[in-house]
Parts: C-alpha cells; sequence; structure tokens
C-alpha cells in the first residue's frame, strides 16, 4: 500500500485530492526543516521525515512524540501538532486507495487541519486556502453521511429512545470521524441522536 501510494505520487498518477494532501505534509515539513535549520539552537532536535516508513502509523507517532518533546507554547509545538494531523489525514488517504476523500475532509475540519496560524510560509498558506476551498466547495455531506443521517433519525423517530445501533467501519479512525460528525450534526442532535 505504502509503495504503490509513493509510486503513484512520484509519477503523478495519484489523484488530485490525494496529491494536495501530500504536498501539504510536505509543506508542513519543510516548514519544520527550515526551522531546524535556521535556529541551531540545542532545544530544537533535528528533523527526519518517516513518510519513508512503511508502517504508515509511524508517521503521527513521530509526529507526537517530536511534540510531546517540544518546548511548551513553542512554535515546533504548534508545528508537529498540525503536522501530526495531516500525516493521519495522509494515512487515511493511503489506506483508503485514495478514496475517502469526504472522511479525510471531515477529519482536517474536526482537528483544525485547515487552520492558518498566520506566520505559515505563503508556500504553505496557499495549499491549506485550496484545501480550504476543497471543504467549503464540495459538500462535506457525502451521499454515504447523508444517507447514515437519515436512516439513523428515521430510526430513532419510530423506534423511540430505546434505540441502539451499531455502525461498522473498517478503520478506527473512522469510527472516530463518524462519532464527532454525527455529535455535533445538528439534526442528530435535534433528534436525540448521541454516539459514542
Amino acid at each position: 500500500m505504502h509503495e504503490q501510494f509513493m509510486d503513484r505520487v512520484k509519477n503523478n498518477a495519484a489523484t488530485p485530492f490525494a496529491s494536495k494532501i501530500y504536498q501539504v505534509v510536505c509543506a508542513i515539513e519543510d516548514e519544520i526543516k527550515y526551522i531546524c535549520d535556521s535556529k541551531n539552537h540545542g532545544d530544537i532536535e533535528p528533523f527526519q521525515s518517516p513518510l519513508a516508513k512503511i508502517r504508515l502509523a509511524s508517521w503521527e507517532d513521530y509526529a507526537y512524540k517530536t511534540k510531546c518533546r517540544s518546548r511548551q507554547g513553542s512554535v515546533m509545538q504548534t508545528l508537529y501538532r498540525f503536522l501530526e494531523v495531516w500525516y493521519v489525514a495522509l494515512r487515511m488517504v493511503v489506506q483508503s486507495w485514495e478514496e475517502e476523500e469526504q472522511l479525510v475532509l471531515q477529519w482536517l475540519i474536526i482537528n483544525d487541519g485547515v487552520h492558518k496560524e498566520g506566520w505559515f510560509s505563503p508556500k504553505l498558506e496557499f495549499l491549506l486556502n485550496e484545501v480550504n476551498r476543497l471543504c467549503s466547495c464540495s459538500s462535506i455531506q457525502s451521499e454515504k453521511l447523508q444517507s447514515l443521517t437519515t436512516n439513523l433519525i428515521e430510526k430513532r423517530r419510530r423506534k423511540g429512545v430505546s434505540f441502539r445501533g451499531i455502525i461498522f467501519v473498517q478503520q478506527r479512525i473512522s469510527a472516530y470521524v463518524l462519532s464527532r460528525y454525527l455529535n455535533n450534526h445538528t439534526r442528530c442532535k435535534d433528534n436525540g441522536l448521541d454516539a459514542g
């Protein structure tokens, strides 16, 4: 999976969405490398991109651990938190064979992945603006999400407060995104639906 995706990116064969996610990740990595190279302080450890590692979850693990070792409230801590969110988004793209755009966009929205700090490089700002346009232009409510929401609300109305359901997903991250989506959806809230 990892090798095929990286080959597709290298050969410009990845979907435009997957390419955009990969470009943002690389731009965030470039920001971190620039800061590491320009500040020769002993408190900033050198950056080593984990994207060559086959175990996809190791990407966000690296960002998380480095974020935790960064000085509280520092630029580096902010960048590594941001990178962690984007590594997860890229992992979702790779694991879904570049098919779960709406789920990835939901993940980014839920975790402030399109938030701009105001001091990012022009390249990163530009790429984030493009992803932000994707979030606002394309309906975040995919047909799958709309159908799921409608079905859950309909069953809740028919069965009342005793209604319980289980939604099966392939990835744990999908369960997290769906739970957050359903708990924040106005129609679900108005009908007493709660995902846990």
